[in-house]
């Protein structure tokens, strides 16, 4: 390859793995969250009502509350996905940036495939969602998929993800998402602290 091919190439890659990163974000903040605070509040309606006050007092625990809402997040995270690409081969967020996932026979992957792609792409690609580690595995996905044009959990998972080129307004949505992402973060530290 001529030096400008490699470097076209490298710009397409960036571009999808960038496509990818808002599709999975528009997900979380715009699907996965609204889900999750639905479900919380059913619970704590049902578990006030059933008369079951300690799963109540064990929310109002910051530590507690904490580590439940990522687990809570995680499994919701993943059961959708799973769903989605299962069905469909995308998610909201991957359709909305043009993004597919395809087995390799073509197909759409199948719901246990496709759970243990969104657990390796949480381990592997997001570092668990850790500070650090998140960074890092972040750079290292990143890196190699620029390479090879593919991630460690879509080799793993035998499935392949095509990127479409789509229109600016929905590299907006994608990037709105994102900065709604890093809105919710920041409040909910603040309000954490506003309560210590």
């Amino acid at each position: 390859m001529t030096d400008d091919a490699v470097r076209e190439q490298e710009g397409l890659r960036e571009r999808e793995a960038r496509a990818r990163f808002l599709a999975r974000v528009f997900d979380l903040t715009i699907v996965v969250t609204p889900l999750f605070l639905a479900l919380s509040i059913v619970v704590g309606i049902v578990c006030g009502l059933t008369g079951h006050l300690e799963v109540v007092d064990l929310m109002q625990d910051r530590w507690a509350s904490m580590i439940i809402g990522y687990l809570g997040m995680f499994l919701i995270g993943a059961l959708f996905e799973a769903a989605c690409l299962s069905a469909f081969g995308s998610t909201p967020g991957k359709s909305l940036m043009g993004v597919r996932v395809y087995a390799r026979d073509g197909r759409n992957p199948g719901f246990f495939t496709s759970l243990g792609r969104w657990g390796e792409c949480l381990v592997i690609g997001r570092g668990l969602g850790l500070p650090l580690v998140s960074l890092i595995a972040g750079v290292n996905a990143l890196d190699r998929y620029k390479k090879d044009g593919t991630t460690a959990w879509d080799e793993h998972s035998h499935t392949e993800v095509r990127c479409k080129r789509v229109g600016a307004w929905r590299w907006a949505l994608g990037v709105l998402a994102w900065m709604a992402s890093i809105t919710l973060l920041v409040a909910s530290r603040l309000l954490d602290q506003g309560q210590s």
